[in-house]
């Protein structure tokens, strides 16, 4: 007897979230599975974007951040995310990223100036850098080094003709060792996640 209603009860509780389940299964629910699974096809490249720019635009002012704390320092990681940005989603996206947002986080530590309008301008040169090669078919590792290679060197050329020499090179430096060897391992990881959704 007291097997029976251990058997009993045992089945009750299966049956009871069998019929939770079930009472969720209507046509109403499936439509609106069906309409998010389309919306998700049509506009999966928006959506990315969008979740992509948004983890992206803290690193980017927490790293201008650093480079006011440290002085002649250019530890920013906004040009090699706008870089990521236009070889996956587009240089629209990726100047929009580097150039627009990229104001926004240079301003909430610095006062615009030639040195950040020449940051800005590079922002969008690693964007669509990061766009040409893309569509040319470079893979992403070799494109990354090359884009911020051709990035930091204009930042150098152009920095010299603004302003001091010596901080010029050590800003120069600084980029890329910032670009260059700390950066590159964490945006392959972060492109190889990007393209398996």
């Amino acid at each position: 007897m007291g097997v029976i209603n251990s058997l009993s009860a045992d089945k009750e509780p299966k049956k009871v979230i069998f019929t939770g389940v079930k009472k969720h299964l209507t046509l109403r629910n499936a439509l609106i599975a069906v309409l998010i699974f389309l919306s998700y096809l049509i506009f999966s490249d928006l959506i990315k974007t969008v979740l992509f720019v948004a983890i992206l635009v803290p690193a980017g002012t927490f790293s201008i951040k650093l480079t006011r704390i440290i002085p002649n320092a250019n530890l920013e990681v906004i040009a090699p995310c706008a870089f990521f940005i236009g070889y996956l989603f587009g240089w629209p996206a990726g100047v929009f990223y580097g150039v627009i947002l990229g104001a926004y986080m240079w301003a909430t530590y610095y006062s615009i100036s030639q040195f950040v309008m020449l940051h800005l301008l590079l922002n969008g040169v690693a964007a669509f850098l990061g766009f040409f090669l893309e569509s040319h078919g470079m893979a992403f590792a070799g494109a990354y080094y090359l884009g911020l290679i051709i990035r930091d060197g204009l930042f150098f050329v152009l920095g010299a003709m603004m302003g001091n020499p010596m901080e010029n090179t050590i800003q120069t430096l600084s980029s890329v060792f910032t670009h260059l060897i700390l950066l590159p391992t964490f945006m392959i990881i972060l492109y190889n996640i990007a393209v398996l959704f």
